[in-house]
């Protein structure tokens, strides 16, 4: 099956009606092995590289009181696979059509669970935004990729069906009596609402469990990190609209008046971006 056959069989509104009744849904794809297992070696590259630069900097060991271990953060600059990824567009009218309009990538990060460390040590109930309430309403969508199969020995993250609408952290017990586990085969999208109670579970396997996640919002959200700069101003044209608008550079900030004064197609913050 194609990416332009899975858009057809994709129910947008139906989709986009069930993450705002449950907060979130489980998408198969058709994504190649070859594909999965080239994210899998990327993704052991960029932990490997994160733990260089953390340890360069001092950072290695813990941040706010959790390991690093087995975790990349904003994976684009490390594989150029990481960005093919988001030329598999078949998701995209479903994060538009939930967010209410274009997007723009604010995050990029993935783990490897392997029993330890950050994502693995033990149940983190958590959401992935921190400001919450009925004026700010939705902010963000994530799109968690498998690249192994999730099962519940090896850790598949629990879910809290409804809780983007809980203002407050569910006990550890309601969280466990009261969520769904994302059981699924690797290439599974499972994508959810930022402001769902989840959290990994533990890999009681020999076996590594891997899983790369991505963050949208509307393009007027500032992102985590400049993935224009980050990956150069230059290469713009060797992008295509839909990379270029995902990635952010039809969303820059102007530095200087001759960047601000430009003509229409070559402005930093273009039309539709809200």
């Amino acid at each position: 099956m194609s990416s332009e056959s899975i858009v057809a069989c994709l129910d947008v509104e139906s989709l986009s009606a069930e993450i705002d009744e449950k907060g979130y849904v489980i998408v198969p794809s058709n994504w190649p092995d070859s594909l999965l297992s080239r994210l899998r070696d990327a993704l052991g590259y960029a932990c490997d590289e994160c733990e260089k630069i953390q340890s360069r900097n001092q950072v290695g060991q813990l941040i706010n009181e959790t390991s690093l271990s087995g975790a990349a953060h904003h994976l684009l600059p490390f594989s150029d696979v990481f960005v093919e990824l988001l030329e598999q567009p078949f998701y995209f009218p479903l994060i538009e059509h939930y967010l209410g309009g274009k997007v723009i990538l604010n995050n990029a990060g993935g783990f490897i669970n392997v029993g330890q460390g950050r994502y693995q040590h033990a149940l983190s109930v958590h959401r992935d935004v921190r400001t919450v309430s009925q004026d700010y309403g939705k902010q963000m969508l994530l799109v968690l990729i498998t690249l192994d199969e999730f099962t519940e020995e090896n850790g598949a993250t629990y879910l809290l069906p409804g809780s983007h609408r809980m203002p407050e952290k569910p006990t550890d017990e309601e969280f466990i009596a009261n969520s769904v586990r994302a059981v699924a085969p690797a290439g599974t999208l499972v994508i959810f609402d930022a402001r769902l109670w989840h959290s990994a579970g533990v890999n009681r396997t020999a076996r590594p469990r891997r899983a790369i996640t991505y963050g949208f919002t509307r393009p007027f959200f500032k992102p985590q990190f400049d993935y224009c700069r980050a990956l150069g101003w230059d290469n713009v044209s060797k992008f295509s609209p839909h990379l270029q608008q995902v990635l952010g550079y039809f969303s820059r900030i102007p530095s200087n008046h001759d960047e601000w004064y430009r003509p229409m197609e070559e402005r930093f913050y273009r039309r539709g971006q809200g």
